[in-house]
């Protein structure tokens, strides 16, 4: 199962929009991805979550299934302040899935894929806009998730129209900042 984890930003317009792409992206290749969303915004799970995950799961499409999951990883938290076993408990829950797509706040990733072996090639994808709060707020993620987990290479979704002639400079910009303060990669 691929695992992609991807910072919830309240600062980004169309945010969930940019999630739909991505599920349709994954589905053109032949991935069913499971939609766990634990981000600020998310809907509180069924009462069947602390029973049953896999009866929480909502089939939105052939290729697309959403677990509604705000406040779920923290039910799975071990002595050292990880939540990873959530994310099994996911992956048992949806077995067919390929893509395992987390939405959560940086402060969430952390603790789930904290300094863990099996998380190693995992890159969190940031998502922003041209806005300047989107934009503090994904490098603000991006510092958490370096220097909380040790996730030191990130991707970037920015949502700006096509001419945008801000995009580019908020690309270099943020990648800027990741090397020269971070010691991260974006």
């Amino acid at each position: 199962v691929c695992m992609v984890p991807v910072v919830s930003n309240p600062n980004v317009a169309f945010g969930g929009v940019m999630l739909e792409r991505l599920c349709t992206a994954f589905a053109e290749h032949g991935k069913h991805t499971l939609v766990v969303d634990a981000s600020e915004r998310a809907s509180e799970p069924f009462e069947m979550a602390a029973i049953d995950l896999s009866a929480c799961i909502e089939k939105l499409s052939p290729q697309v299934s959403y677990l509604a999951a705000r406040g779920l990883p923290l039910r799975h938290v071990n002595a050292a302040g990880s939540t990873a076993s959530f994310l099994q408990a996911a992956m048992q829950a949806a077995p067919n899935c390929d893509v395992l797509l987390v939405h959560a706040s940086a402060s969430d990733l952390c603790r789930l894929f904290m300094r863990n072996a099996d998380t190693h090639s995992v890159r969190p994808l940031l998502l922003a806009d041209d806005r300047p709060a989107s934009v503090t707020h994904a490098f603000a993620a991006m510092k958490l998730l370096t220097q909380r987990a040790g996730l030191v290479v990130h991707d970037l979704l920015l949502g700006a129209a096509a001419h945008s002639p801000r995009s580019e400079r908020i690309a270099m910009q943020l990648a800027t900042c990741a090397d020269d303060f971070l010691g991260a990669v974006l």
